[in-house]
């Protein structure tokens, strides 16, 4: 037999000990999720992505740990001698790697036979195509490409930029020219002009005139 007593708030009542006591469990209002909460269960968001949604950088900019330790060495490197020190490391694996035909070569990573030397010899500033796919055929360690070689380019290419010196340097010129025949633009400069086909037409450069 149970009976029902009403106590009013804040009374204390004592029990029988032994007595049983059943206390109502009320449901509480569901709990907010908020941008700060997550599911119990949930994967945690990457930190770009947790960024993101806290109004730091969009995930698809954030800058990779590697390249951030890149553009560190470059602060440290002196832009003015970049470019010789870069055409020093190069000459340097080509001699490694036995100094194969630099026409060899130029086919191996489609450049001209004329752009290999200018870059060899310290009379052309590459581009990072031509290094990386120069690194790939002589078995250049990927970590001295990363180490040394990135860092020394962009410091040389951005010293190019604020100079305003071309890229290729005074390059051949013949007041005669030729006709392209693969565009039929009149050029002065093979090697340049059909450097600038291999770049833009995968790797199809004109026959010399």
């Amino acid at each position: 037999m149970s009976a029902t007593v009403q106590v009013p708030p804040g009374t204390a009542v004592q029990l029988p000990v032994g007595a049983a006591v059943q206390v109502p469990v009320v449901a509480g209002p569901p709990a907010e999720r908020g941008p700060g909460r997550q599911p119990r269960h949930a994967a945690p968001e990457p930190p770009e992505r947790r960024a993101a949604h806290a109004g730091g950088t969009p995930a698809d900019l954030v800058i990779a740990p590697s390249e951030e330790r890149v553009l560190r060495r470059v602060r440290l490197i002196d832009s003015e001698t970049a470019g010789a020190v870069l055409a020093a490391e190069l000459k340097q694996a080509y001699t490694e790697a036995g100094s194969p035909g630099m026409g060899e070569l130029g086919d191996a990573i489609v450049y001209s036979k004329a752009t290999v030397s200018r870059v060899l010899s310290g009379k052309m500033h590459p581009k990072w195509t031509f290094v990386d796919r120069f690194a790939v055929v002589l078995g250049v360690p990927q970590e001295i490409v990363t180490r040394q070689w990135r860092p020394l380019w962009i410091a040389a290419d951005l010293y190019r930029q604020k100079t305003g010196a071309p890229r290729n340097g005074p390059g051949r010129s013949d007041s005669a020219g030729f006709a392209c025949e693969l565009c039929g633009a009149w050029a002065v400069d093979f090697d340049r002009h059909a450097d600038w086909h291999a770049d833009c037409h995968g790797g199809r450069r004109p026959a010399a005139p």
